[in-house]
């Protein structure tokens, strides 16, 4: 399935992002890296008013469920939540939208599988299951 934007993100969320990746660059400069690749989604995606992004997209704050393909490994299944970086706990579950992981799913709709580069140069696959969006309200405080 090939979309002309695959991803669709929220002006809000895109403009969360933004300042993220700026204010990251100045004061995480081992991140750029990452950084780099975080703008590089977000300039690749479809950027639309709130209202218009679609229920089923991973958004900041949205509940993800997700299914691993591992090389050679059998599937394993998660369910995370997109943050900010300063509000990261992997061990609760709480990923950044910086992290490898997070800035893959960022305005992908569930059904979608994508490429996902692990450490150490492996390979995988993570597919979108569902996605639990937060209110528009409680987006916009």
């Amino acid at each position: 399935m090939s979309m002309l934007h695959e991803r669709q993100i929220s002006q809000p969320d895109a403009a969360r992002l933004a300042a993220v990746i700026d204010a990251r660059a100045l004061t995480h400069p081992f991140e750029r890296g990452d950084l780099d690749e975080l703008a590089e989604v977000l300039a690749g995606a479809q950027v639309l008013p709130a209202h218009e992004v679609g229920e089923d997209r991973a958004s900041l704050g949205a509940r993800v469920a997700i299914r691993m393909l591992h090389d050679g490994a059998p599937p394993s299944r998660a369910s995370l939540q997109l943050v900010a970086p300063e509000d990261a706990e992997p061990a609760k579950g709480r990923i950044s939208v910086v992290s490898p992981l997070g800035r893959t799913l960022m305005g992908l709709r569930r059904g979608t599988r994508a490429p996902l580069s692990l450490p150490g140069g492996r390979a995988a696959e993570v597919e979108v299951l569902s996605v639990e969006r937060p209110a528009l309200e409680a987006v916009a405080q």
